[in-house]
């Protein structure tokens, strides 16, 4: 998807590739097919340190999945390094500071492509750096999940007082037509 978008939007371009998944010389062929081979550098396997380094002198991280479940976590890296993602996934989007998020408005190469050249144009008559997001550091998210344990242990506190839950019959819950 994303090197269809690349060669889609015909942006100038130097992208950075990190990781030696199964879907990397496919990659590499299809950007040869499509002209945009030149932009590619492929780094392969890369330690965290390294691509963590990479993603703080980005310009954007690019997230091209839908619906990957451990994509956001890199999403999450680079807004708390403070640099912008550009992603499709709507769901992991709405999690990121606006400042720091460039969504495709759908789920076509056309709208990806889009979005890509959108940010480019933008940079190239903002040069201001986003400021970093604390909302994903492990000092917050554990301080997040303290809260909530707290208010958990609150309401069973609560409920505790009011007298025994009341149980379930046997065979789960039974509704009336």
């Amino acid at each position: 998807m994303f090197i269809a978008a690349l060669a889609l939007a015909r942006i100038d371009a130097d992208v950075h590739v990190y990781g030696a998944g199964t879907d990397l010389a496919r990659s590499e062929r299809l950007a040869t097919r499509l002209g945009v081979a030149d932009q590619l550098t492929c780094h392969g396997s890369a330690s965290h340190h390294r691509v963590l380094r990479a993603m703080r002198q980005a310009d954007a991280v690019v997230l091209s999945s839908r619906g990957y479940e451990t994509q956001g976590l890199t999403a999450y890296e680079a807004v708390s390094l403070g640099t912008p993602v550009i992603l499709r996934d709507p769901d992991i989007s709405r999690e990121l500071p606006a400042s720091l998020r460039h969504t495709a408005t759908g789920a076509s190469v056309t709208a990806f492509a889009d979005t890509l050249s959108n940010f480019v144009t933008d940079l190239a008559h903002h040069q201001h750096t986003p400021a970093p997001s604390d909302a994903f550091l492990q000092s917050a998210l554990t301080e997040r999940a303290e809260a909530l344990y707290a208010l958990a242990a609150t309401r069973h506190r609560a409920w505790a007082q009011t007298g025994p839950l009341p149980q379930l019959p046997r065979g789960g819950v039974r509704h009336a037509a």
